[in-house]
Formats: structure tokens, C-alpha cells, sequence
């Protein structure tokens, strides 16, 4: 796994779970030992996608990752466009409601819309579905 590739994959366990996570909890999940996860973490804090809680030490997801998900919805609004027709599907069917966008990794779930009802199927924000085991 390539230097771009061990830094992604910190990013992903950055965002699931937690919301702060300490270097050790990182390393262990990860694979990596603590001195190679710390580089990485260093670099990523360095560009604003990762931040470091001073008094506790643990690590968070940055501001600049909110920067990059601005910078792809400017270029292409496909939230601002689908949003509004996802909310209103799920006022007037009172069910849950999904969307989703393709990726070659799967479909990565990019707002919800829950139903009030007690059977549901829920999947967060950010999952990864693979493309044969989901109905979107």
C-alpha cells in the first residue's frame, strides 16, 4: 500500500466511529506501526485534513475535508439538484429514502432522508454499498 493509500485509509477511519481517535487506536486499526501513523497524521494536520485536539491529544477529521467536498459540489451540484427531490419523495411516501452516487468503489450513500415508521432500513452517510447488494 502506497504512501496516498495509507493516508486515505486513515481519513476513512477518521470518519466512522468516534469522533476522536487516539494515535494508538489509529496505528492498531490501520496495520501501521505508531511512527509511520504519526508521519502520515503530521502531513495530513500539515494540509488541514486532520486536526489535533491539544489538551486530549486525539485526533479528528479537519476542516479541509468540508473544503474539498465545497470545491466537488461547486463543480458538480449534484447535492443542490437532488437534495429537494429526495425530501420531498420522502414527504409524500412517508418511507425512507436513499440517495446514492456511483463510484467504482460501490454506491456511497450521500443523504437520507428517514422514515418515522419503525421498519426501515438505515445506512448512514458516507457508507459504501457494493453495487450487487443494494436496491438503489
Amino acid at each position: 500500500m502506497g504512501t496516498v493509500a495509507k493516508a486515505i485509509s486513515l481519513l476513512e477511519m477518521l470518519g466512522q466511529g468516534a469522533p476522536e481517535t487516539a494515535l494508538a487506536d489509529l496505528a492498531r486499526r490501520a496495520g501501521f506501526d505508531k511512527a509511520t501513523t504519526r508521519r502520515l497524521l503530521v502531513s495530513l494536520i500539515a494540509h488541514g485534513l486532520v486536526e489535533q485536539d491539544e489538551a486530549t491529544r486525539l485526533y479528528r477529521l479537519g476542516a479541509g475535508v468540508a473544503r474539498l467536498a465545497l470545491m466537488r459540489e461547486a463543480q458538480f451540484p449534484f447535492l443542490r439538484i437532488a437534495v429537494p427531490m429526495v425530501e420531498s419523495l420522502g414527504a409524500e411516501t412517508g418511507e425512507t429514502v436513499h440517495l446514492s452516487e456511483y463510484s467504482k468503489r460501490g454506491l456511497i450513500s450521500v443523504h437520507v432522508v428517514e422514515s418515522a415508521k419503525a421498519n426501515r432500513v438505515s445506512v448512514p452517510v458516507g457508507h459504501i454499498l457494493p453495487l450487487h447488494a443494494t436496491a438503489s
